[in-house]
């Protein structure tokens, strides 16, 4: 039998029934989701919010044991709020690259990168109308002046 993955975000009966139904299978939870968990238990107001969720994603694509603990202890010195969250509420075989069991790229398919960036505008490329060049940018950020 194939063995399946899903991904989900910690809901209580898909967690407790898909083991259930499809004893072979791996969960791995929604980065997006948990990441934005890891950003709410940051201050607004405090200036290193990017720079932890800079740092949970440094943690979630370890590949290695210990690419992950030098992630996780970078993590614990910035913030041991966050740590403690992952550390204790989440465990790392369904969030960590370093730890998941299963495979989540499948062998002769290109990795779908819009799975991961929900929540992100899909831009089309269009060509400037002031460099000809095709880019992502707008008028605003056009490095050639208007004359």
């Amino acid at each position: 039998m194939e063995n399946y993955i899903f991904f989900f975000y910690r809901h209580h009966g898909l967690v407790t029934y898909i083991p259930k139904v499809f004893p072979d299978s791996y969960h791995s939870f929604c980065l997006w989701h948990l990441k934005k968990n890891v950003v709410s238990k940051v201050s607004i107001m405090d200036i290193r919010r990017s720079y932890i969720e800079k740092l949970f994603t440094d943690c979630a694509y370890a590949t290695t044991h210990d690419e992950f603990v030098k992630a996780m202890e970078i993590l614990r010195l910035v913030s041991s709020g966050v740590y403690n969250y992952l550390n204790e509420d989440v465990p790392f075989e369904n969030w960590a690259n370093a730890y998941f069991l299963g495979n989540r790229r499948t062998p002769g398919r290109r990795r779908n990168k819009r799975i991961e960036s929900k929540g992100v505008k899909i831009r089309k490329l269009c060509k400037c109308s002031r460099c000809n060049q095709k880019v992502y940018h707008n008028r605003a950020t056009c490095p050639v002046e208007i004359s």
